[in-house]
This record gives structure tokens, sequence and C-alpha cells, in this order.
């Protein structure tokens, strides 16, 4: 089981850092196919506690927002199209022959709408953060980018940030998992996650704050070691409650794991639940230091 998930953890961390060093493009068509796959499975769980929301304008609403940012409008439009996420599901629905449960209906269409979709435009707005870093990455990020179609200016800092938002993801779900499993003795949230630990979320603050000190001085990203401690510590606990967040759902559900798309894992949602939260706590905090 162990080494199923550090396998499965890999190959997804893998995956969206590689695309990372490719310029917004190929990055922009990785999230939107993960994220795609993490909504279907948010619909498929409020399917299976006996809810009908409208699938297909969750979609519709996580390509408009990409589209949005992709097009660098999503200051101008963002108003305008978490209003039509709102709305037409309700209009819609007034439409159905059987209104029985319409009102959850409407409620879990937008939720997972907006639950997906949102964090899906932080991924980008993070990755395009214009600024330059004395590392590396400058080079990886000049070569990665098609020059004629991306070239907005200097996205090392975006790349650099988004890098550090992985990582302390990747080494707060490490440190939890080893120090719940190895020293964990008080339950955490037992009614939500029976199986974390006060132990583990501690290993996991611990561990993401160390990981974001490794990544300021491999990146230059101009942090003090505290500084950059805080803000592995943030986000680490960031991270662990869009963990719990996401179980409350699948327990509300009565469902065990999102999916079974990933090997000893479940679905793409339990593998991104805790990066949702922190690439959009990343992204004000990256705002906030530059």
């Amino acid at each position: 089981m162990l080494r199923q998930r550090a396998i499965s953890s890999i190959f997804i961390v893998g995956l969206t850092l590689g695309a990372a060093f490719f310029g917004r493009l190929i990055f922009s068509a990785v999230i939107a196919a993960i994220l795609g796959l993490a909504l279907r499975e948010t619909y498929a769980m409020f399917r299976h506690a006996g809810h009908r929301p409208l699938a297909g304008l969750g979609y519709g609403t996580l390509a408009l927002f990409m589209m949005a940012v992709l097009l660098r409008r999503w200051e101008e439009w963002s108003a305008g199209l978490v209003t039509v996420a709102v709305l037409v599901p309700l209009i819609l629905i007034l439409f159905r022959r059987n209104h029985h449960g319409a009102l959850t209906d409407w409620a879990l269409t937008v939720t997972a709408a907006l639950y997906i979709g949102l964090p899906a435009v932080h991924f980008i707005l993070l990755r395009d953060l214009t600024g330059g870093l004395d590392s590396f990455l400058a080079r990886i990020d000049e070569i990665g980018r098609l020059q004629r179609l991306e070239y907005y200016g200097d996205t090392t800092l975006g790349l650099g940030w988004f890098l550090l938002a992985q990582i302390v993801a990747w080494f707060t779900d490490v440190g939890a998992y080893g120090v719940g499993r190895n020293w964990g003795r008080h339950k955490l949230a037992p009614a939500v996650s029976p199986g974390k630990s006060v132990e583990g979320a501690l290993g996991g603050l611990a561990a993401g704050g160390l990981a974001a000190v490794a990544c300021d001085a491999a990146f230059a990203l101009v942090l003090n070691p505290f500084a950059a401690f805080g803000v592995g510590v943030v986000l680490s606990a960031v991270g662990q409650t869009g963990d719990l967040a996401e179980s409350l759902l699948k327990r509300q559900a009565g469902v065990k794991d999102s999916g079974s798309l990933i090997p000893g894992h479940g679905g793409v949602l339990d593998r991104i639940d805790s990066l949702l939260l922190i690439v959009v706590a990343t992204y004000y905090l990256a705002r906030f230091f530059r």
C-alpha cells in the first residue's frame, strides 16, 4: 500500500511539475485535464449520494474559467463568469419535470464547479506571475516556453513559487503519513477522517516548513529562512485543511475514495485535494512577498 501510494504521488507530482517547465499552454492543458477528472469524480460522489447535479454545466464553468485566465481577462470577466455559474444551473433546473431535491441539486452543481474551477484559475495565475529569480530556474523557464506564443514577460518567479507549492504539498503528505503511522496517538478529526492524528498533522507542518526553507534557498525566492518556514507551515496547514474538507465530502457522499483511477490512492481528487487550497494560498503569498 505504501509503495503504491508513493508511486502514485510521484506520478502526479511529476506530471504537474513537468508541465510547468514547458510553458503556459501545455501547463494549462495538463491542469485542465487533471482538474476535469477531479470535477468528474466530485459529481460522481454527489450522484452516489442520490443527487442529480448538472455536471455538464460544471464542465462548462471550468472551461470558461480556464479560457478567461488564458486570455488574461480573468480580472475583467471573473464577476460575470461566477454569476453565470451560479444562476444558469438554477434557471435550467426550473425546466425539470421533477423538482424533488432541486435546491440541493442546484447547490451541488454550483459548489463542485467553484470548488474545482476557482483553484484551477489560480494554478495558471500562479504560474504566470512575472518576475525574475537569480537561480537555475531562469534558464529552465526561458527554454520551456514557446517564445512567440507565450512570452508576456519573465515568469521565473511564478515557476519558483509553483514548485514550492508542489513540494510543500508533497512533503506535508509524506511527513504527516510517516509521523502519523509511527507515532500517531491522538485523533485529529475522528468524525471526518479517523485515520489522521494530531502527531501526523504536526509532522506535516514541520515537513512543509522545512521544504519551504529548502525551496527558498534552491530557487532564490528572496525570503529569509524564518519567513520561508512560516510560509511552509501556513501552506501545510491550508493543505491539511483541504484534505479534511475532501474527507468530509466523501463521508457525506458515503464513499471511501473519490475514484479508483490512481492505484493505492483512490481518485484524482484524493491526490490533489490539499493542492487545490495550497495553490490558492501560494498565489496570494507570492504576491505579498514579491
